[in-house]
């Protein structure tokens, strides 16, 4: 009987790829850096690439250099090295595809900036990882691929913080995910939560992935998917086109939306938005309850309400009562009753207009 080769570990002729890759992007720097005369501490690898802990054909990378003159050498990058950008953000950070199409994210920071580079620590920790642990860790985050509870950018968890529940709980990782929304960094000297990322609908969607006991299948998330599996759970969806030249900008904009929505009907028992981004559109998905609210509404202004205040709601509504409460109020006509027609028509306009 031959066993099916699991899809989220890389072959052994990729990883020894990544890591010349490694090593011909850091000659690659220094040699840049050289020919403008430019100072560097040090150049170093960090991410999943260098971790080994990358999913086949996901082997983005992430270098890192140490240098007093971030500035400096972010413009000498982008002097030296082609087919690249100037990526958005608090960082410095060149971003290039190689000439076999691989992509870089050169990040400069100064070396006293700690809280710029501390990443770098997560991969001397992760890098002793066993090929067990390295294998739980591609796992679960095929896993998490797949049932779209995936990546910071849409809400969802990260690789470091699936790497630090696998050293922290083994094999144990999902039973300790499914109790606590908190996972401490271990290079940080102070309270810093390496599930931070997650929001409350994608953690609901990471406990699902926890939940299952299969191999995965390396099929993942996408905004056509992620729009699929929402239906089946109950939600109504909207796809928008993308606005904004990020994902995770997307992402936190179609949520938004999705929510001053639902507080601009008001009088709903239930509001629940959740949003998913790709390269091109993104999927945002809600839950209201009730779908449809009654053709009419109860204003009131309270017994003890001044009584100037109380004689013009009686002045401006004629038809008023008192209730058992003994509050004066006034059954008035709803502008919305149909609660989805009206999300789905807000979040829209909203996306348009933002």
């Amino acid at each position: 009987m031959v066993l099916k080769e699991k899809c989220y570990l890389p072959s052994e002729e990729e990883r020894k790829w990544v890591k010349r890759k490694i090593e011909e992007v850091k000659e690659k720097v220094s040699s840049a850096l050289n020919e403008c005369g430019l100072d560097y501490k040090e150049i170093v690898p960090g991410g999943s690439t260098a971790r080994d802990t990358f999913l086949p054909g996901d082997s983005d990378f992430d270098i890192f250099v140490l240098t007093e003159d971030p500035e400096s050498c972010l413009k000498c990058a982008s002097e030296k090295i082609r087919n690249g950008n100037i990526k958005p953000g608090h960082l410095k950070i060149w971003n290039f595809k190689t000439d076999d199409g691989a992509t870089v994210d050169l990040v400069f920071v100064h070396p006293k900036e700690r809280e710029k580079w501390f990443t770098l620590e997560h991969t001397k920790i992760y890098s002793s990882f066993s090929e067990k642990e390295k294998e739980m860790v591609r796992k679960l985050k095929a896993l998490m691929k797949e049932e779209c509870a995936y990546g910071a950018e849409n809400g969802g968890i990260t690789g470091v913080a699936i790497e630090e529940g696998v050293r922290s709980f083994g094999e144990n990782i999902c039973e300790n995910l499914r109790e606590d929304l908190w996972l401490q960094d271990p290079t940080a000297n102070r309270p810093r939560n390496l599930l931070a990322s997650v929001s409350k609908e994608k953690w609901e969607l990471v406990k699902e992935a926890c939940s299952l006991e299969r191999e995965p299948n390396c099929d993942y998330c996408n905004s056509d998917k992620f729009l699929k599996k929402m239906e089946n759970k109950g939600y109504r969806v909207v796809v928008l086109q993308n606005k904004y030249p990020t994902k995770d900008k997307n992402y936190q904009k179609a949520k938004s939306i999705c929510y001053k929505s639902c507080r601009k009907i008001g009088d709903l028992e239930e509001c629940i938005c959740d949003a998913y981004s790709d390269r091109e559109k993104t999927v945002v998905a809600f839950k209201v309850k009730p779908e449809e609210l009654p053709p009419t509404k109860m204003r009131c202004v309270s017994a003890d309400a001044p009584e100037i205040a109380i004689e013009k709601f009686k002045e401006k509504h004629p038809d008023w009562f008192y209730d058992e409460q003994g509050r004066v109020c006034v059954e008035v006509k709803r502008d919305v009753t149909d609660v989805v027609s009206e999300m789905i028509n807000n979040i829209e306009s909203e996306w348009v207009s933002s």
